[in-house]
């Protein structure tokens, strides 16, 4: 059997490197002060704590990912618009990779026979949708900038010119399967 280690001395000795200062941050908040063995790896807590975890994340953040994914998340913070959406997703469960079809055929075939005007948006979304949303014909209803998973996000919230409201888009992959997407309306950026 295992000695029973306290959680403090288990999360210190066995956590990543990467993550130490979420550990640190963490620990930071529960008595006794942090031991020395982990001085070099986070600066103690001291006052201003708040501060220094918003710019010690933001850095982490920005330099992990050169920069670009601290702009979005600000990008995000600013961008107040609303959106109306609806969807039908084609899930990996109901369609996975490697089977015939998988999801991301099973979306193309869909688009082109609501582009060709065989199925309507409602009705493929209602008997082809692994969300619950199928029963409302796909609709979303309305959701703020960031409210959904990133690439979803990001399709339903980009303008393109030549592209009207009610287009039908994707299909967009998410960790969920397969989207295809009809914006209904959004704001201006």
């Amino acid at each position: 059997s295992h000695p029973r280690r306290e959680p403090r001395e288990f999360l210190l000795r066995f956590s990543p490197p990467q993550s130490m200062h979420l550990v640190c941050l963490a620990l930071a908040f529960s008595p006794p002060i942090l031991p020395v063995t982990v001085a070099p790896r986070c600066a103690a807590p001291r006052a201003g704590l708040l501060d220094n975890i918003v710019v010690g994340l933001s850095d982490g953040v920005s330099g992990a990912f050169g920069g670009k994914a601290m702009g979005k998340v600000m990008g995000y913070s600013k961008d107040d618009r609303i959106a109306r959406a609806s969807h039908i997703l084609l899930s990996f469960d109901a369609y996975p990779e490697g089977s015939s079809p998988d999801s991301k055929a099973m979306a193309n075939g869909l688009k082109a026979k609501i582009e060709g005007g065989d199925f309507t948006f409602e009705f493929a979304a209602e008997k082809f949708s692994a969300c619950q949303s199928a029963e409302r014909g796909g609709d979303l209803g309305e959701f703020k900038r960031g409210a959904m998973v990133p690439a979803f996000d990001e399709a339903v919230f980009k303008v393109v010119e030549d592209e009207p409201l009610g287009t039908i888009l994707g299909p967009v992959k998410t960790q969920f399967g397969h989207h295809l997407i009809k914006v209904v309306q959004r704001g201006e950026p």
